[in-house]
């Protein structure tokens, strides 16, 4: 089906739902950026691929709602779609919910799939329209009977790094969290967004490309931590590992069973990182603290073995560009190079290194004005055959067990304009004017 014709589905679902204006988040119950397969929905509905953006639907008007980085990439991938870019002012704001407001009367219906919308999101869409009489169902998922052949949940096993690695014990992080938990008068916290859970547990896994991360939430109380998750995920070891800290295991689609029937006085919930779902199911006898997660706080905060692993990880990771540098500058003249051949290579220079586990995103590398695109990704149809002259940009990264990298480099592969050699210094310029600005 094109994606002209899920459009057209999907206006026709509406219909039948007496649905005015269908929203569609880049998301998932995470509240995630980079998602796995099952969640990419903007993607199956409109063709666009980046890692952020909104769609809004009406019976005469299809947009993307996304920022800059993706304006050149969204003209590109939503042609012909039935879609339309709509370019945001504010990077992350909810501008279509103001469209919305402006286009439907008092009286319409607007709806999303609150597993896919974060609480903050969910409040935000409804303060703007409420006021206007315009009615909003964040329980509704339109995808679920359209979506032939939906990916499932990804199911690669989890592992735990051992305290030599993390330099905190699952145990101490528990804890802190629940001083945290009691200093805020909350007698539970659910934790949903993965990069909380994984250092909250220890845990990784290989549920998002890019991510060494594992779908789950866990529900912490003054006696109790729950990690649910899917169970074939974890090995009879890793169960009993957890347990010996105090972790319980219950199924993944447990926790909304789990939240209906919560018995507590007061749960702490982070708004940017629950869903809107999750968060309608609390009980309405329980408090709701709305504040962001303790764990995201205290993680900021590296302990000397992280800081030390971090060294270790860039120098790993230095070696492995400098050994790819190196063998570009010999070949690029010699050798037919594309931005997608060197990406690859790139990839195999990280890989000899201890533990690699990843690249941390897909890797950019932009010849000539390619290298000017906010996160330009080649494909075989835009890929450039590299030549021994003009700037190159590569901006990649690695996931090791000790460690993740971002780095962008610019190189010059010979032969630069006047103009080429102004612009490969107005960087560096700026970074040391900025590096000795004074802010008062």
């Amino acid at each position: 089906m094109k994606h002209i014709e899920k459009l057209a589905a999907i206006r026709e679902a509406m219909k039948i739902q007496g649905i005015d204006g269908y929203i569609i988040p880049s998301s998932d119950p995470h509240i995630s950026e980079y998602l796995p397969e099952r969640y990419k929905c903007i993607a199956w509905a409109s063709g666009f691929t980046g890692s952020a953006g909104t769609l809004a639907i009406t019976q005469d008007f299809a947009g993307l709602w996304t920022d800059s980085r993706y304006f050149v990439q969204a003209v590109e991938q939503l042609e012909g779609t039935g879609f339309e870019l709509v370019k945001l002012k504010v990077q992350a704001a909810a501008e279509y919910a103001d469209w919305l407001g402006e286009k439907l009367n008092a009286g319409a219906k607007v709806a999303f799939d609150g597993n896919l919308a974060s609480l903050l999101v969910a409040q935000s869409v409804k303060g703007v329209l409420e006021p206007l009489d315009i009615q909003v169902d964040g329980h509704v998922d339109l995808l679920a009977d359209l979506w032939a052949g939906r990916p499932e949940l990804p199911k690669a096993q989890a592992y735990l790094l051992p305290e030599s690695t993390t330099g905190q014990s699952t145990v101490a992080k528990i804890e802190a969290v629940r001083a945290e938990m009691k200093k805020n008068r909350t007698d539970a916290h659910l934790i949903s967004s993965l990069d909380d859970l994984a250092w909250l547990l220890n845990i990784r896994g290989q549920d998002v490309p890019c991510n060494p991360v594992v779908l789950g939430f866990v529900l912490i109380t003054p006696d109790t931590a729950t990690l649910y998750i899917e169970p074939s995920k974890l090995s009879a070891e890793t169960v009993a590992e957890l347990g010996s800290y105090g972790v319980e295991i219950a199924a993944y689609d447990n926790i909304y069973q789990t939240i209906q029937t919560l018995q507590a006085k007061a749960i702490l919930i982070d708004p940017k990182r629950t869903c809107f779902a999750m968060f309608d199911s609390v009980p309405e006898s329980v408090k709701i603290v709305e504040k962001i997660n303790p764990s995201t706080t205290l993680k900021a905060i590296k302990n000397k073995v992280e800081v030390e692993n971090n060294r270790h990880t860039f120098v790993k990771d230095g070696v492995a560009l400098t050994r790819f540098f190196k063998w570009l500058e010999e070949n690029v003249a010699s050798e037919e190079l594309s931005e997608l051949s060197i990406a690859d290579k790139l990839r195999g220079f990280r890989e000899s290194q201890e533990g690699f586990v990843d690249v941390s995103f897909t890797t950019i590398a932009g010849y000539l004005d390619h290298g000017a695109l906010p996160h330009y990704s080649a494909n075989e149809k835009s890929n450039y055959t590299l030549r021994p002259k003009g700037l190159l940009l590569v901006d990649s990264g690695g996931q090791y067990k000790t460690g993740t990298t971002d780095i962008t480099r610019v190189v010059s592969l010979g032969g630069l304009t006047q103009e080429e050699k102004e612009d490969y210094t107005l960087v560096l310029k700026g970074t040391i004017e900025g590096s000795q600005a004074i802010f008062l």
